[in-house]
Order: C-alpha cells, then sequence, then structure tokens
C-alpha cells in the first residue's frame, strides 16, 4: 500500500534533479529485484502437496508488477506460477 502512495506521488513530480531521479531509480529496482528473488524462492519450496508457497509466490511477483509494470519477466514468472498452480 504505501509503495502504491509512493509511486503515485513519483509519478506526479517529474520536476525533481536527475540524482534524485536516479536514486528513486535505483530503489525501484532493488525493490522490484527483492520480490522477484522472494518470488521464485517461494517457487522452489512449492511442490503439489504445498500449493500455499504457489499463493505467496503470486503475491511477490503482484506486488514487483506494482513497482515495476514494465517487465515482462515479472508477468512470465507470475504466469508460470500460475499454470503451475493448476
Amino acid at each position: 500500500m504505501i509503495m502504491k502512495v509512493w509511486l503515485r506521488h513519483f509519478v506526479k513530480q517529474k520536476n525533481f534533479p536527475w540524482r534524485v531521479h536516479n536514486d528513486i531509480r535505483i530503489y525501484r529496482y532493488k525493490a522490484w529485484a527483492q520480490h522477484i528473488n522472494d518470488g521464485v524462492a517461494f517457487n522452489k519450496r512449492a511442490s503439489g502437496d504445498s500449493l500455499l508457497y504457489y499463493d505467496k509466490a503470486i503475491e511477490e511477483y503482484k506486488k514487483s508488477v506494482v513497482i515495476w509494470p514494465d517487465t515482462s519477466l515479472t508477468y512470465f514468472l507470475s504466469c508460470a506460477s500460475v499454470s503451475r498452480k493448476g
């Protein structure tokens, strides 16, 4: 929730100095990568008997979509988790 509010304010502010834009871009990338890595870790732990980990992986991928919606990797991994879950 906080990330959505933060992104909304970021999009409205176009006249930041370049240094701030770069810092925000780096922060977004790190947060996106953290959620992707968490989702992959949950996928590795999931099996046919433990579908709960697929749900957790999908939630992590949804968070990464909010942070950086332009990446195809996020959608690919999310669709793979939904497909494996069945």
